[in-house]
């Protein structure tokens, strides 16, 4: 059954069984994931995902329901399983349908160059990924964990209310890890990049700077232990970013579990720091118009100029603390029920060029790569101790590799301590939705030999 009919025939059932609001919404996605390896095509995998997830305020409680299959058969099925779930909901929190007269900021996230790439074209620069690196510097052995995807997503968001939204996106990846030797040990980097533009994931570009990601391992050694001034490389700071987001969402400040509660209107890092979620951002794999409620996406500064501005929110949040949604109630699927999530999440960049940043650290550490994030960070607390890789600085200048070290310390004092932030952040980029610029850190701890 096509899609209008299935939702014209749901909604007059759900107006039957007298749901007081109701809602679809559709996801659709189809991908194509090609990973190789030393000029062999190691994986093919080829997917599609269709679904419809509905819910419905039914005697004041909202019920849900998902079905893959757009038949007359779930249609009753996912009525009476929304009415069932309702029912049994013990949460007393208003829950909402979106139906307010909005306005919605046009995004352009669909690239014909990226949905017209044939498998075979495809393919080609997945092992273009493989094999090139060794012959552009043949200190690099081989390359592994090479992928070149590709992904066409739809979302339609139809309600009782007049809600009836439709978004299409194309996305493409590409990621590489040059391996080399280094003496009797090997070493390894990798480099990858997301956008909804083919024109972004230049791949001739990732290969140079992958390259030279692994290269600049080579004969590492560790450091005495101490306290450092340190700079965190853009793509370092923004999975650390990553790691920390729970921070900035609604629900968590609801249930006490982040320490930016109470604390809007206050100072929570340095003046140097803004923390933007940008639905708008050109290429973002997470720029949207439209949030999975319906509601219109905005800007937003989560930290202007270190000033703490308020929590990502979706409705029942945002009703629930007393303020305007903030246009970030999405799904992980269509499977899934909604919470806040960012968009696209970055430090703002400021005006100091890498160069610049290195010339006010005497002995110092660019900190290159984490380890442990999902072991060695604590999101509620902010504490934090990850094994780490960098490069020593002396005097302005990047002298030798680092290993075998450990950082430690607390992610809001760490924003506090950021005395500089750099200009590069298109070098980074906003991979996977979240990014960063180069950062100065006044002082860091550092466990080393």
């Amino acid at each position: 059954m096509k899609f209008k009919d299935f939702k014209e025939r749901l909604f007059n059932r759900a107006k039957e069984l007298n749901f007081e609001k109701y809602e679809l919404y559709y996801g659709k996605s189809e991908a194509l994931n090609i990973t190789s390896s030393n000029g062999e095509v190691e994986r093919y995998g080829l997917s599609t995902s269709i679904g419809v997830s509905f819910r419905g305020i039914y005697n004041g409680k909202m019920g849900y329901s998902y079905t893959e299959k757009l038949d007359k058969e779930s249609i009753e099925i996912l009525l009476l399983k929304a009415i069932e779930c309702a029912e049994l909901l013990e949460s007393e929190d208003e829950e909402f349908i979106f139906g307010d007269k909005a306005k919605y900021v046009e995004v352009n996230s669909y690239d014909e160059n990226i949905s017209s790439l044939t498998p075979k074209e495809q393919i080609e620069k997945a092992l273009k990924l493989s094999t090139e690196p060794s012959k552009i510097n043949s200190e690099i052995i081989k390359s592994e964990y090479t992928k070149f995807n590709t992904a066409k997503l739809e979302r339609v968001i139809v309600n009782s209310e007049g809600i009836d939204l439709k978004e299409e996106k194309t996305i493409v990846q590409a990621s590489i890890s040059p391996i080399a030797k280094d003496g009797e040990n090997m070493i390894v980097d990798g480099v990858s990049r997301v956008s909804t533009k083919l024109n972004d994931v230049n791949i001739d570009e990732l290969m140079k700077k992958a390259i030279n990601n692994t290269l600049r391992k080579k004969g590492a050694t560790s450091i005495k232990s101490g306290k450092y001034k340190v700079i965190i490389d853009g793509e370092v700071m923004a999975s650390l970013i990553r790691t920390m987001e729970d921070n900035f969402l609604g629900h968590i400040a609801q249930e006490n579990k982040t320490l930016l509660k109470d604390k809007i209107g206050e100072k929570v890092a340095s003046s140097k720091v803004t923390l933007v979620d940008d639905p708008f951002l050109e290429g973002g794999i997470s720029t949207c118009s439209f949030d999975d409620e319906g509601v219109p996406t905005r800007a937003k500064n989560i930290i202007e100029n270190g000033v703490f501005k308020g929590f990502l929110h979706s409705l029942k949040t945002a009703k629930k603390s007393k303020v305007n949604p903030t246009g970030n109630g999405f799904k992980a699927g269509f499977k899934s029920t909604v919470k806040a999530s960012p968009t696209n999440l970055y430090i703002k960049e400021g005006d100091k060029s890498f160069e610049k940043l290195l010339s006010f650290v005497e002995n110092g550490i660019y900190i290159i790569d984490l380890a442990g994030l999902h072991s060695g960070a604590n999101a509620v607390t902010g504490d934090f101790s990850l094994a780490a890789e960098g490069i020593k600085i002396e005097n302005g200048v990047l002298t030798r590799a680092i290993k075998h070290i450990t950082i430690a310390g607390n992610f809001f004092d760490l924003l506090n301590n950021i005395e500089e932030v750099g200009n590069d952040l298109e070098e980074s980029g906003v991979t996977s939705g979240y990014g960063s610029p180069s950062i100065l850190i006044k002082e860091l701890s550092v466990a080393g030999e």
